[in-house]
């Protein structure tokens, strides 16, 4: 299914948060908002197993409130936005991935923790920027870590940055002033650091 804006919980009340769960794959070409600020609990998007959710065109594509929150499943958020700068929310993915088809957007990551359960890619059809030193977003994966031939990541210079699996660098990562610390249980392989 493809929309052009979604709203999950955007009205104000009282009511026990409610839980929304994607069945199938979506491409959003607006915004999706989460919650509502003014409601007194909170409204959660699950997103199941094996989904894809897409973003595309907007800067602001996915919007989650002080009321609004993102369970990752076993599914992938596929950002795939070409206007610039894109902003991402903190929120607990399960795979996360920037995917571009052209224009070589930066893809601002929000203030917070983002982690990503299982992956966090960056690399698709045309080069892009990742940018956590902005609001110094905390990275925790817990899986593999890419960075894609001709793209760049931009590390915050005090945000905690974890990775569990794998350390892929095939572009360019900007440590600033910060830290990779690997926090696996078993052996984790660097390429291209």
């Amino acid at each position: 299914m493809t929309y052009k804006h979604v709203g999950l919980g955007t009205t104000s009340d009282s009511s026990a948060g409610a839980t929304y769960a994607l069945a199938d794959d979506a491409t959003v070409n607006g915004t999706m908002t989460i919650g509502n600020t003014s409601s007194t609990n909170v409204d959660t998007l699950s997103l199941g197993a094996g989904n894809t959710l897409t973003f595309k065109i907007v800067s602001a594509p996915l919007s989650l409130t002080s009321k609004g929150a993102l369970s990752g499943g076993t599914s992938l958020v596929s950002f795939e936005n070409t206007t610039s700068p894109v902003t991402i929310p903190a929120a607990d993915y399960y795979d996360i991935q920037f995917s571009p088809a052209s224009s070589n957007p930066t893809y601002v990551l929000g203030s917070g923790t983002l982690s990503a359960e299982n992956g966090f890619v960056l690399g698709g059809g045309s080069s892009a920027t990742v940018d956590a030193e902005t609001n110094d977003a905390v990275i925790d994966v817990d899986g593999n870590f890419t960075i894609g031939s001709g793209d760049v990541f931009q590390a915050s210079s005090t945000g905690d940055f974890t990775v569990g699996g794998n350390f892929s660098n095939s572009g360019t990562f900007t440590q600033n002033s910060g830290t990779v610390s690997f926090d696996g249980s078993g052996t984790s392989e660097i390429s291209g650091a």
